[in-house]
């Protein structure tokens, strides 16, 4: 899916990778408009025009799906092209793709306003994945009570989620080895 945008440079791929500084973006009456448009069909209304007038909402809380990925390469450009196959097919399956950190992905459903997938999403996800990079994959999935929304202080906010153990989903992610898939249980 692409987006047809007028923003100024810049503004448009931070909103959209959830990195956003309060005292670094003034937003036009028209910018807001947009911004909402496309960020309502994501996430909550009331999240969005918190956003836009730099006030924080409490947290949300539900039970979160995640699958945390990491794709290995010879060549740089491999990576890439393995990570970009990542956040392809996450979003086919309607997760959202929360971060791309080199090799690592983060991936959840039921973080977002929109109405929660279907039943069997994320298992569908995690086979797709490893059916497409096989070899040259790892993934660590599961489910759990959880929070999203805005995450951080006032110089910078991350739309983002929170699991309890979740340093321990990266542990498992650390010591498998590549073509592996392990189901997390907290």
């Amino acid at each position: 899916m692409a987006f047809r945008h007028s923003l100024r440079p810049g503004i448009f791929s931070q909103l959209l990778t959830q990195r956003v500084s309060r005292e670094r973006f003034m937003f036009t009456s028209g910018e807001k408009r947009r911004v909402k448009r496309v960020r309502e069909n994501l996430v909550d209304p009331k999240t969005v025009e918190s956003l836009l007038n730099s006030e924080v909402q409490p947290l949300k809380s539900g039970r979160i799906d995640f699958i945390v990925t990491f794709v290995s390469g010879t060549e740089p450009e491999q990576v890439s092209e393995h990570i970009a196959k990542v956040a392809e097919l996450a979003i086919q399956h309607g997760a959202t793709v929360y971060h791309l950190v080199g090799a690592l992905a983060v991936l959840a459903y039921g973080t977002q306003a929109v109405a929660s997938p279907p039943s069997g999403s994320r298992p569908s996800l995690v086979a797709a994945l490893h059916q497409q990079l096989g070899a040259d994959i790892k993934i660590v999935h599961g489910a759990a009570d959880g929070c999203s929304g805005l995450f951080g202080a006032k110089s910078g906010l991350s739309y983002t989620f929170f699991v309890p153990q979740f340093d321990r989903v990266l542990g498992v992610l650390s010591r498998l080895p590549l073509g592996a898939v392990e189901e997390f249980r907290p």
